[in-house]
């Protein structure tokens, strides 16, 4: 079930929701929560996250900001979650796919892949 789908599920049954983060969460869930948040205005609170403190190298770029000052979260620039992997991501957005087969999987990039990959 989608988030926006349990939003109004909650909604239908009366009650009040917040829109949070997960442990860990960076790059896209945080602008997906924000596009979550941004879609749904009647939730009761907003978690942000603190990828900010905790994560000093992020994955994708721009880096979703939080205002300290004031505690509030800005809608993402551009399209879809307004990211872009960066080169950190590089060990990880490697995709393959077996010959015959139309079905995408994710592998570690070649130099980290172990025989279980292979």
């Amino acid at each position: 079930m989608t988030a926006a789908k349990i939003v109004d599920l909650v909604r239908r049954a009366g009650l009040s929701f917040q829109i949070g983060v997960q442990v860990a969460e960076v790059g896209p869930l945080i602008n997906s929560g924000r596009a979550l948040a941004f879609a749904h205005a009647d939730a009761l609170t907003v978690e942000a996250g603190q990828c900010d403190r905790f994560f000093p190298e992020m994955v994708v770029s721009p880096r979703p900001a939080v205002d300290r000052r004031t505690n509030t979260i800005s809608p993402a620039c551009g399209h879809g979650f307004g990211l872009d992997l960066n080169e950190r991501a590089e060990p990880w957005a490697v995709s393959h796919r077996a010959e015959g087969d139309s079905s995408w999987r994710w592998l570690p990039a070649p130099e980290k892949r172990t025989k279980e990959f292979a």
